[in-house]
């Protein structure tokens, strides 16, 4: 289990609001934008999203990763969320854990759209019966 589900098992688990810093270690340890990333994602995943749309936050004073610029509006799923259990999704740009995330590089000021919903999600990712699921 990655960090990320295990973050929002513990989250869903609690009625108390949970500190990163509990999770992964003393707030030196990680970087301000790093700890926005993990702490926006952890939730996402505790509000059962299913997917992610990568926001370029390009220009001046954006983000100065040059492969993130390619990412603007690709897809990734989220591994293990509700839609893909059931088979509602198809392979999109990719999953979520399998890439460097929103904020997580020095100079990356992008974030993430999550996506709750089937029919918020580009329809190139839904599988046959996610379409079908999505018009009801």
């Amino acid at each position: 289990m990655g960090l990320i589900r295990r973050l929002a098992s513990i989250f869903a688990s609690t009625e108390k609001p949970i500190e990163v810093d509990t999770l992964v270690g003393p707030q030196s340890d990680l970087p301000p934008f790093q700890r926005i990333g993990l702490e926006r994602e952890a939730e996402a995943v505790k509000a059962n999203a299913i997917a992610a749309i990568w926001i370029w936050r390009g220009g001046s004073t954006g983000c100065y990763v040059r492969e993130h610029e390619q990412r603007d509006g690709q897809v990734f799923l989220i591994r293990g969320s509700w839609a893909e259990v059931k088979g509602l999704l198809s392979p999109a740009d990719g999953y979520t854990d399998t890439i460097d995330k929103p904020l997580e590089r020095e100079g990356c000021r992008c974030s993430f759209d999550y996506k709750f919903a089937l029919r918020s999600v580009p329809e190139r990712v839904l599988s046959p019966q996610g379409k079908a699921a999505a018009r009801n």
